[in-house]
């Protein structure tokens, strides 16, 4: 298996059509990554991405899940499920041929470990505990996180984790990994088993490609400024030499609030401004590649 180079894409809602403007840029210019590893909205645009189609699809995909979402009244559960139902089909018929994709897709979620966070996780009390948890999000406060759930990776190669990502529970993971339990109102179980957004103890999974042994690793964020491991913001990811991995970091230049585009809401004049911007970033990446 290759591992010269990878991509950690980030969560960030809307603001993932960002990191979807990066990866079309690499397309358009024929540069693959040899893996991709993701969470929560960054699924979809790095499922794309490693079949070759990040680029055909473009912003059409984030404007006809905002559309989805003020007409569902930001019920995101509903957003999630129908942009699967769109281009799970296109991605599971690409992703999973016979013999096997080359490419390599991680999709990192959150594993509810013990019964009780599950019956709150998965039950009435969810959007209540979503709430808290933002709130102590801003404090940098992860005891409920470190207590309730563990960090869990599905791997359509299997090779380091125990979780396989295939056609019959794509679907599931996909939905699973963007579950912010604020938000989003049907709750979450692959095989059986709760999991919740995997921004809660996996934001960017830099450092996981990193200590896979990826030697270039490029993690894309969706805020301006530091870019952090998970929502609780108390370990950073720095750009430099990781072990013997060479990190590197594009994020936007600006909130991207300013052009029309938040967490849970967007205009379809900002999404196509965020994109471009993140189409940019792209080519100015890969200027400076070619450059060094």
């Amino acid at each position: 298996m290759d591992k010269r180079f990878a991509v950690a894409a980030a969560s960030g809602t809307f603001k993932g059509v960002f990191t979807h403007g990066v990866l079309a840029a690499f397309e358009s210019a024929q540069f693959f990554a040899d893996a991709y590893a993701c969470a929560s909205s960054s699924v979809i645009s790095s499922t794309l991405a490693a079949i070759g189609a990040a680029r055909s699809v473009g912003v059409a995909y984030w404007q006809d899940a905002a559309t989805m979402a003020r007409s569902a009244d930001q019920n995101m559960s509903l957003v999630v499920m129908h942009s699967i139902h769109r281009y799970g089909p296109l991605i599971k018929n690409a992703l999973f041929p016979s013999p096997p994709n080359r490419i390599r897709v991680l999709v990192f979620v959150s594993a509810v470990n013990n019964d009780d966070a599950a019956a709150v996780t998965q039950g009435d009390g969810a959007g209540r505990l979503g709430k808290r948890l933002l709130i102590n999000a801003l404090k940098g406060d992860n005891t409920w996180a470190e207590k309730n759930l563990d960090k869990v990776c599905f791997d359509n190669q299997a090779v380091e984790f125990g979780c396989t990502l295939t056609p019959d529970n794509f679907d599931d993971v996909v939905y699973a990994s963007t579950r912010m339990l604020h938000a989003w109102e049907q709750p979450a179980w692959v095989d059986g088993k709760p999991y919740i957004d995997a921004s809660y103890t996996c934001m960017c999974p830099a450092y996981e490609l990193c200590a896979m042994g990826y030697r270039e690793v490029l993690a894309i964020g969706t805020e301006p400024g530091t870019l952090f491991t998970n929502i609780f913001r108390k370990r950073a990811i720095e750009e430099g030499m990781i072990g013997t991995a060479k990190l590197s970091i594009i994020v936007p230049d600006y909130d991207l609030k300013t052009v029309g585009v938040n967490f849970t809401s967007a205009t379809d004049d900002g999404l196509k401004a965020a994109y471009h911007h993140g189409y940019q970033k792209g080519l100015d990446f890969l200027a400076s590649q070619a450059r060094g």
